[in-house]
């Protein structure tokens, strides 16, 4: 793993050499585009953009690594990045942790969040068709990567302890196998549930059929503390309340508004109470709290409330079109 950050770069470099034209501006995701970002501006010229959904040398990855390999892609990720025209990330947690990690003006904060989006009236009931759970069972969700450090095995003991409520894992990752084989036997049976992954275009549908969302992301790294995951947008553009991990990331979206609750992610007992306080909500508290984090999706955590600045930072770094077209296109005719 420590040689995946600067070798993946660097071969996707090489690999887009024979077939890439000149670009006015470079965008690269993670600190595996680093390197490539570096190349394509010697070679083709424009303007790059380092964008890091991640505080990549805190994250996971990177946690149990020797300190010798750590500091080595540190000095790297540092010295790209101060190459790099703008750094880009997805929160000011993080904007503020790149700041003072790579020495870098504070980074643009772009939030990754779905386009506005309304539910059908009533919502789908896609999972439960695709579980066979009954209608009078309360459907929770967790959705994303099937790995450690996510809180799977925290919300499966969980609802052990929640009676009339069964869990749905929908994903893929390196668990899969084994949460299928946990699913299928006691004391799992007919409580959880293993689903595929669903394209992009479907999974707003596949959340807004559940009746909670968990997110119990384990505080196991600082990249998880200040994480705020795309399946917490995903859900409140889908009118879904969540129980989400008690960390700051998350806390400062959640706590207090009608999203939903938090709780101690490395406690099944805390986890299991907070999905009681939301299922207890009589029928019409739980409609008006779905109509009220929807009205948030609508009035603030939507993608259109953050492309225009995205789209400012490219016109801030793309050199004025000529009305031949731009550099980069008069470049490529040449």
């Amino acid at each position: 793993m420590l040689l995946h950050f600067p070798l993946t770069g660097l071969g996707w470099a090489q690999g887009l050499d024979p077939v890439v034209e000149p670009a006015d501006i470079w965008h690269g995701m993670w600190a595996g585009s680093l390197p490539a970002l570096a190349h394509m501006r010697a070679r083709h010229g424009g303007r790059t953009i380092y964008d890091s959904r991640d505080v990549y040398l805190l994250s996971r990855d990177f946690a149990s690594a020797g300190r010798p390999g750590r500091s080595i892609l540190a000095w790297l990720e540092r010295r790209w990045a101060r190459g790099a025209d703008r750094v880009l990330t997805v929160n000011d947690a993080y904007a503020d942790l790149l700041a003072a990690q790579l020495g870098v003006t504070r980074p643009t904060v772009v939030m990754n969040m779905p386009e506005r989006w309304t539910p059908p009236a009533p919502p789908p009931d896609l999972l439960r068709t695709a579980t066979g759970i009954p209608a009078e069972v309360a459907v929770i969700l967790y959705e994303g990567g099937l790995m450690t450090g996510r809180g799977i095995e925290q919300c499966m003991e969980a609802m052990l302890e929640v009676p009339g409520a069964a869990l749905c894992l929908l994903g893929f990752g390196g668990l899969r196998n084994k949460l299928t084989q946990q699913a299928a036997a006691a004391p799992y049976a007919g409580r959880v549930f293993v689903i595929d992954a669903v394209p992009p275009d479907d999974l707003l549908a596949w959340t807004a059929s559940a009746d909670v969302s968990l997110m119990a992301i384990q505080p196991t790294t600082l990249n998880h503390e200040f994480t705020t995951p795309q399946k917490l947008f995903e859900s409140i553009a889908a009118g879904v309340p969540v129980v989400a991990a008690d960390l700051p990331g998350m806390t400062a979206i959640v706590a207090g508004t009608e999203i939903g609750v938090v709780c101690d992610p490395t406690s099944p007992a805390a986890i299991a109470e907070a999905i009681h306080a939301l299922l207890a909500e009589g029928r019409e508290a739980r409609a008006r709290r779905r109509d009220a984090i929807l009205r948030l999706a609508h009035d603030r955590y939507n993608w259109e409330s953050q492309e225009g600045t995205l789209l400012a930072l490219y016109r801030e770094l793309a050199p004025p079109v000529a009305r031949s077209g731009s550099p980069a296109r008069a470049a490529a005719e040449r």
